[in-house]
């Protein structure tokens, strides 16, 4: 992930409205509860864009996730026809100082399988911590916690990858749910190529 894409992406807390025919959403851009652009951008017809002021359970399906995250929804992209894969940021309201993530003794307290659970129906899935990487990132200090969802102690049917960073003084998380890695570096695509289309 491109830390400029990245830094960007941070900042679109957006309100947006769909022209559904098109796939092309009005958007406004704010930071610090100020809208500094307001711009208009396509998104590939099988994606949904969430946005700040609209309904956050459109998009997160789980009670828990909230809960697990720290800070607050800023706007995610769903795939229409399968909610199991989405992807979303959430950052929080107070400042902290810029290279003060974290050491993430227990990742697994970040694993959102709950999430994707409700996103697909099944239950019982087992969340087991892949890859832990502490400089996910050029440029910036970020983590990126990968898991896999196992069911049936075997098939792996989903993942999640979450990159943990500090951006304007305020952590954020951006998080993919995804039934397969080919999924999750498609959607990765689509949410950098939006940021850089509003840009």
């Amino acid at each position: 992930m491109r830390i400029l894409t990245t830094i960007f992406l941070i900042l679109i807390l957006t309100s947006c409205k769909e022209d559904r025919k098109n796939n092309l959403y009005n958007i406004n851009v704010i930071e610090h509860d100020t809208i500094y652009k307001r711009t208009k951008t396509h998104l590939d017809s099988k994606y949904k864009l969430i946005g700040k002021n609209d309904n956050p359970k459109e998009i997160l399906l789980s009670e828990n996730t909230s809960q697990i995250i720290q800070g607050k929804f800023g706007f995610g992209m769903v795939e229409a026809n399968k909610p199991q894969n989405k992807a979303f940021i959430f950052q929080t309201d107070y400042k902290i100082k810029i290279n003060s993530l974290p050491k993430l003794s227990n990742p697994n307290l970040f694993s959102l399988v709950n999430e994707f659970e409700e996103s697909t129906s099944e239950n019982n899935l087992k969340s087991v911590l892949i890859e832990s990487d502490d400089d996910a990132l050029t440029n910036t200090k970020a983590y990126k916690l990968t898991f896999a969802f196992i069911k049936n102690q075997n098939d792996t049917i989903g993942f999640q990858n979450t990159y943990q960073l500090v951006i304007n003084n305020r952590f954020t998380s951006i998080n993919y749910l995804n039934e397969s890695i080919e999924n999750f570096i498609e959607m990765e695509k689509e949410f950098e190529g939006l940021a850089l289309r509003i840009k």
